[in-house]
């Protein structure tokens, strides 16, 4: 890449193992001490996962970067993470189960506020972060 240091750097899923994931996460550690990395953090972990890593890490995660929409939430983890200190961060605000930008109860909220179903989905998110 060209760059001294990253300022986050993700591991995308958990492993098969705990122990595997604990074998990576403590390679990112190292990143984080050497100063390659300004912190570290994972990605599509669930609560139990997470339940799993923290007891054995120096470092605990930044973020947890999930998954979150209208139809498709985890609220479990959500929770833990907030309990925990670590940024839930979501990715694909639009997909899910739900057809935001047909849904009626979206449509409506949009039409209301005069705004797009987009920043309804948006501001759903946010409140519920």
């Amino acid at each position: 890449l060209g760059l001294d240091y990253v300022d986050l750097m993700l591991m995308h899923s958990p492993c098969k193992t705990p122990e595997q994931t604990m074998d990576v996460y403590r390679t990112m550690e190292k990143f984080v001490s050497d100063g390659k990395a300004r912190a570290i953090g994972v990605s599509n972990f669930q609560a139990s996962h997470l339940k799993d890593l923290l007891p054995g890490v120096q470092v605990p995660p930044a973020v947890n970067q999930c998954s979150m929409s209208v139809g498709n939430h985890d609220d479990v983890t959500l929770q833990f993470c907030k309990k925990m200190n670590i940024t839930y961060q979501a990715y694909s605000p639009f997909h899910g189960s739900v057809d935001i930008f047909h849904d009626p109860d979206i449509v409506a909220i949009a039409a209301k506020y005069k705004v797009s179903a987009a920043q309804v989905v948006l501001r759903w998110i946010v409140q519920n972060d």
